[in-house]
């Protein structure tokens, strides 16, 4: 199966990870992020839903994991 579209918003994700590093390391001066770290955290999102997707019991209309 060929790899569809992120499923993360990669503006929201940098954002997020300015936001928290202005925060949390101010002193680091960080003003890059590596195309990686979008392409791992799109992975992790995809891992988790084929998890919820597999543990989810067979009963009921309604997805909720």
């Amino acid at each position: 199966m060929a790899k569809s579209k992120f499923l993360i918003n990669k503006q929201a994700v940098q954002d997020f990870i300015f936001q928290q590093l202005r925060e949390r390391r101010p002193y680091i001066g960080l003003t890059r992020i590596s195309g990686s770290v979008y392409t791992q955290l799109d992975e992790l999102v995809r891992r988790q839903i084929i998890r919820w997707i597999d543990q989810h019991p067979t009963i009921g209309k309604t997805f909720k994991p």
